[in-house]
């Protein structure tokens, strides 16, 4: 019996020391959340990293669920190591980020890309599987296109789009410079001239949407008009918006160009929406629809002409 005893004390203590050990390997590891919100964003800006801002707070029981069973999870926390610079902020403790981002309920997710636009808004609590999910969606979103050799002349300079107010110019160079990576960035469109996509599917109207109920898909940008049809947005971007990117089906079935149709000339087919750039294409869809929409076309949104998010 004495001797069962100190196996079993021996075994328990082997144990305790093991979980020792591991939550001191824990607990050196980095914490990919950031709390400083100056050093976060100057962090991300250096490194050209989209901009996660959580927002929480200590009462707040959807916050406390999504850092216990989200936020500080293996899976969400290795692809923030690999592709954002994300900061946690507590709300009570920063009433002038709330302002600045207008933030109405929590928690909320912000994403700010490298150009300084809000990729993405995200309100209320998600489980692991639809966080994971937003993070990549956005990623995929800001991803440049590839340029070849072939598309550029050679020994010209690449030159990263300039902010609003400023002029900067392209100069050839002699000698080519392999070294440079492309630092073009497409911006994003905006989709349906700011009318929410939500709105016209559910209710056939034309309502504005509203500058902090941005979200963004396939390179668009679209503004819901209330809360509720940003979650429905969210939750199927491809059932609202535009097929197409909002381009005329007309025009690039019969010249393989991507002009984008006016909000003026829609139609809806299957539940789906279309746009033209003019009555008259409108009037040759509705007269053989499926003529259209059989071909299978796949758009960049740097194909399209249209207004852009700044």
């Amino acid at each position: 019996m004495q001797r069962n005893r100190i196996l079993w004390c021996s075994a328990a203590m082997a144990g305790l020391v093991m979980l020792v050990s591991l939550t001191a390997i824990g607990a050196n590891k980095p914490d990919v959340w950031k709390h400083d919100f100056t050093d976060a964003a100057k962090e991300a800006k250096q490194a050209a990293r989209p901009l996660l801002i959580h927002f929480g707070a200590t009462w707040c029981p959807p916050c406390r669920q999504m850092e216990k069973d989200v936020l500080h999870h293996a899976d969400v926390r290795d692809l923030l190591a690999q592709q954002f610079v994300a900061v946690m902020i507590d709300s009570d403790q920063h009433p002038d980020l709330i302002s600045q981002f207008e933030i109405k309920s929590l928690p909320t997710d912000v994403i700010i890309a490298p150009d300084g636009v809000i990729a993405l808004k995200a309100e209320g609590g998600r489980d692991r599987k639809a966080y994971l999910a937003q993070l990549r969606n956005v990623l995929e979103q800001l991803a440049p296109k590839a340029e070849t050799p072939a598309e550029r002349p050679q020994g010209e300079r690449l030159v990263q789009e300039s902010p609003p107010g400023t002029a900067r110019v392209s100069e050839p160079s002699r000698e080519p410079v392999p070294e440079e990576k492309p630092a073009t960035q497409v911006k994003l469109l905006v989709g349906l001239d700011r009318y929410s996509p939500v709105s016209l599917a559910k209710h056939r109207q034309w309502r504005k949407g509203k500058t902090d109920l941005a979200l963004v898909y396939q390179g668009v940008v679209y503004l819901l008009c209330d809360a509720e049809e940003y979650r429905e947005f969210q939750a199927d971007p491809a059932k609202y918006a535009p097929r197409l990117l909002g381009c005329d089906p007309v025009v690039l079935l019969n010249s393989d160009r991507a002009v984008p149709g006016s909000t003026q000339f829609g139609a809806y087919f299957d539940g789906e929406l279309f746009l033209f750039a003019s009555p008259e294409n409108r009037d040759r869809f509705k007269s053989s629809p499926t003529l259209y929409t059989k071909p299978q076309h796949v758009l960049k949104v740097d194909q399209v002409d249209g207004p852009r998010w700044r």
